[in-house]
């Protein structure tokens, strides 16, 4: 897929984890698609969209595969936003 291969050199490019979302989305892989919106609401500092949309992501992902390391590690992430937030 083109868009991941972007990331490679983009990964703190909101707009591409939102084309990946819609994509993703479109296939009916709501789990990657909600993990992807996740990461562009973290990219955008839009604290409850990213919340909501980690949550979706746990329910639709297999544990133990890739994809569920990056929603723990987009987890930890979250939590360090929120704590610079509240200053």
């Amino acid at each position: 897929m083109q868009l991941r291969a972007a990331l490679v050199n983009e990964e703190a490019n909101s707009l591409i984890w939102r084309s990946i979302g819609i994509a993703e989305g479109r296939k009916g892989n709501i789990g990657v698609s909600s993990l992807a919106l996740a990461e562009e609401a973290l990219l955008q500092g839009r604290l409850d969209d990213l919340r909501f949309h980690m949550q979706r992501a746990e329910q639709h992902l297999a544990q133990d595969t890739p994809e569920w390391a990056q929603l723990e590690a987009l987890k930890r992430e979250a939590d360090d936003l929120e704590e610079r937030l509240r200053g």
